[in-house]
């Protein structure tokens, strides 16, 4: 039985050392540009997308092209009153200076 126990324990420990998240995973989603006051503004990711249902696919693609332009952060810039509309722009932040994180 307790050598059982030392298998299975074993195993979680090796399984949890084994997670690498996604460069995706690793990029901040801000709302406002007072979070990005250091930070380099690297280029717009998405034009003006509607944030509804489907507005999950949107923000993974912006997320992409954030990694694939260098960015460590990701603003969703509002675009209307309402937040029904917004456009992404990457940004580069310096990573131990990032709010937070």
């Amino acid at each position: 039985m307790k050598r059982l126990s030392v298998v299975i324990a074993t195993c979680l420990v090796t399984a949890g050392c084994a997670y690498r998240p996604d460069a995706v995973d690793m990029v901040r989603i801000v709302d406002t540009p007072a979070d990005l006051r250091i930070c380099k503004r690297l280029e717009d990711v998405s034009g003006p997308v509607a944030t509804t249902r489907s507005f999950g696919g949107f923000t993974r693609a912006m997320l992409a092209q954030t990694v694939a332009v260098g960015g460590t952060d990701l603003l969703l810039e509002p675009l209307n009153a309402d937040w029904s509309v917004v456009r992404g722009v990457a940004y580069s932040c310096p990573i131990n200076d990032r709010d937070g994180w």
